[in-house]
C-alpha cells in the first residue's frame, strides 16, 4: 500500500493575513512531485482564509500516514501549524520543515516531530519515501542528526535539479485550486550567496533552472493567471551567476507571448552590476538585453544586500564571501537603467545587523541618502524592515544547537565553535531606532529624506561614542527632537 502524505501550508498567500495575493502553494509542489514519483500519494492543504478545523478535516479525509508542515517561528500562522501537528500526533508521522526547523530548538519541543527537513525538501522527502520512513534505511549521503536514538534532521547535501520541478498543469490535481492567481512563483535558483565556512550547506553554490525550462514554467502558468498577475522569478540572488541570469533575460525577450507581463525578482547590488557589464558570445551587450526587458515589461526589483564590514571577515567566519565591499556602492548602474526605463527598485531601509560596525552603518546610510535623492523616480524603501528579527546566519544557529547537548552530527557536517563579535554601538543604534520608531519615521512614513537625515545623525552620534562602553542615546534623541537635522 503506498504511503499517503498530506502537506499543510499555514502560510498560503490566499490567507489575507499574509500578503493578500492569491498564489498556489509553491512550497510543497516540488516535494509532492518527487514523493509521487517514488510511489507515494500526496495531498496539499492550504490554510487559505478558512477555519483551521476545515483544513484538519480535509487532511483527515485523506487519511495520511505522514503529515508535512511548514513553520516559521514568530509568525501569525505558527499556532495553526501546531494545531495540525497536535491533531495528527500518534496517528501519522510528523515532518516539519522551514527556516526554523533546523535553527530553533523550540521546534522539537513544541512540534515533537519525527523528522525535520532543511531547505526545500525534495531530496529528503524522496529519500524518506524510498526508505518507507525508516531512518536506518535513509540514503547515507543524506546528513542525519540524532538525539536519544531518534533522527531529527534529514538534510540534502547535494543541490536539487530545478529542471525537475513540475510545470503548472502537472500539479493542479495535488490541491484544491482556484482558476486564476494574482501571483505565481517560479523557483529559478536555489542556494546560499554567503558560502560561509561554518555552514553545513556552505559548499552548495547557487543552482539555476535552465533558461529554456524557465520559459516553459512561465508559459505553463499563463492560463492560470490574470494579465496583470505577478510572475515571481524566485532566487536568493537572481544575478549570482551573471551569465545564467542574462540567458534567462534574453530568452524571455525572444518570446513575444511573454512580453508585457509583470515580473519580480531579487538581486544584490554587486552581482547585478556584474551582469549588466557582460557581453554575449555573439557580441550583444547584456545591458541592451536588460533595457529591452525592462522597457517591454512591468518589472519590480528588490535589492537585498548585507553590510560586509571587512573587520568581520578578519575573524574567518565569513571568509568565503567574495565581495567584502559595500553592496550599496554597486547600485548606481542598476538605478541609472531603472530611471531610464521607469522600473521600480525596492531597497531595505535597514542595511545592517548587530555584527556590523557602526561606522559602516553610517557610511551605508549616507550613500543610500545620496542614491535615493539622485534616483528618486526609480527607488522606494521598505521602512518596516527595521523591525525584522535579525538573527545570526542559519548555519551558525544549526551548528550551535545541534553540535551540543547530546546531538550527534554525521561526519561531513562541520561543527565549528563560533564567537561572533559585536560592535555594541550597532546593536544600541538598532534598539534606539526601534524604540523611537515614530520620531525616525519608520511607522508614520515621514518623507524619506527626513527619515534618513535623522538616522544618519543618530549613527554619527554612535560613531563618536566609546566603542567599549554602554551608550545611552536618549539625551541625544531629545536633542534631535528640539533641533531636527535638515534633510
Amino acid at each position: 500500500m503506498p504511503i499517503k502524505i498530506a502537506f499543510f501550508d499555514p502560510y498560503s498567500p490566499q490567507n489575507s493575513q499574509y500578503d493578500g495575493k492569491a498564489k498556489p502553494p509553491y512550497r510543497f509542489l516540488g516535494m509532492a512531485s518527487q514523493a509521487r514519483a517514488r510511489g507515494a500519494k500526496t495531498f496539499i492543504v492550504e490554510k487559505g482564509s478558512g477555519n483551521i478545523f476545515q483544513a484538519i478535516r480535509a487532511i483527515e479525509a485523506f487519511q495520511p500516514n505522514v503529515v508535512g508542515i511548514s513553520t516559521y517561528f514568530n509568525d501569525s500562522c505558527h499556532r495553526q501549524a501546531l494545531e495540525v501537528a497536535a491533531a495528527f500526533r500518534g496517528r501519522a508521522k510528523i515532518v516539519v520543515g522551514g527556516y526554523d526547523a533546523t535553527t530553533n530548538p523550540l521546534v522539537i519541543e513544541e512540534f515533537q516531530p519525527d523528522y525535520l527537513v532543511e531547505g526545500e525538501g525534495e531530496l529528503p522527502i524522496e529519500a524518506m519515501v524510498e526508505a518507507n520512513f525508516d531512518p536506518e534505511k535513509i540514503n547515507p549521503e543524506t546528513a542525519r542528526i540524532t538525539k536519544a536514538g531518534r533522527t531529527y534532521i534529514v538534510e540534502a547535501q547535494q543541490a536539487f535539479d530545478l529542471n525537475l520541478l513540475p510545470l503548472a498543469h502537472e500539479t493542479m490535481d495535488s490541491y484544491n485550486t482556484r482558476r486564476k492567481y494574482q501571483e505565481v512563483v517560479i523557483n529559478i535558483a536555489r542556494g546560499c550567496v554567503g558560502q560561509c565556512t561554518f555552514c553545513p550547506g556552505g559548499k552548495q553554490k547557487v543552482a539555476y533552472m535552465s533558461a529554456s525550462k524557465v520559459i516553459e514554467h512561465i508559459r505553463s502558468w499563463l492560463p492560470f493567471i490574470y494579465p496583470n498577475s505577478i510572475i515571481d522569478l524566485m532566487a536568493p540572488d537572481f544575478t549570482t551567476s551573471p551569465n545564467r541570469a542574462n540567458e534567462i533575460i534574453r530568452a524571455i525577450n525572444q518570446q513575444p507571448d511573454l512580453q508585457g507581463k509583470r515580473y519580480f525578482f531579487s538581486v544584490r547590488g554587486d552581482t547585478i552590476a556584474g551582469a549588466l557589464a557582460k557581453v554575449f558570445d555573439d557580441g550583444t551587450i547584456a545591458l541592451a538585453e536588460w533595457e529591452n526587458f525592462l522597457n517591454h515589461n512591468r518589472v519590480e526589483i528588490e535589492i537585498g544586500f548585507e553590510t560586509n564590514d571587512p573587520q568581520r571577515l578578519v575573524k574567518g567566519h565569513f571568509n568565503k564571501i567574495n565581495h567584502p565591499e559595500n553592496n550599496l556602492g554597486h547600485l548606481e548602474t542598476l538605478l541609472q537603467l531603472a530611471q531610464k526605463t521607469g522600473t521600480k527598485v525596492g531597497i531595505d531601509l535597514i542595511s545592517f545587523d548587530p555584527l556590523t560596525s557602526v561606522e559602516q552603518v553610517a557610511d551605508d546610510y549616507a550613500l543610500l541618502n545620496r542614491l535615493t535623492e539622485e534616483y528618486s523616480d526609480a527607488t522606494y524603501i521598505f521602512p518596516d524592515a527595521i523591525f525584522r528579527e535579525l538573527k545570526p546566519y542559519p548555519g551558525t544557529l544549526a551548528v550551535t544547537i545541534f553540535g551540543k547537548n547530546g546531538f550527534i552530527l554525521t561526519p561531513h557536517v562541520k561543527s565549528i565553535p563560533l564567537q561572533p563579535y559585536e560592535d555594541h554601538r550597532s546593536k544600541a543604534l538598532l534598539d534606539t531606532l526601534r524604540g523611537e520608531a515614530d520620531f525616525f519615521g519608520i511607522q508614520p512614513r515621514l518623507p524619506l529624506s527626513t527619515t534618513l537625515a535623522r538616522i544618519i545623525a543618530l549613527a554619527d552620534f554612535f560613531c563618536r561614542s566609546n566603542a567599549n562602553g554602554q551608550v545611552d542615546a536618549s539625551f541625544f534623541v531629545n536633542h534631535l527632537r528640539e533641533n531636527p537635522p535638515q534633510a
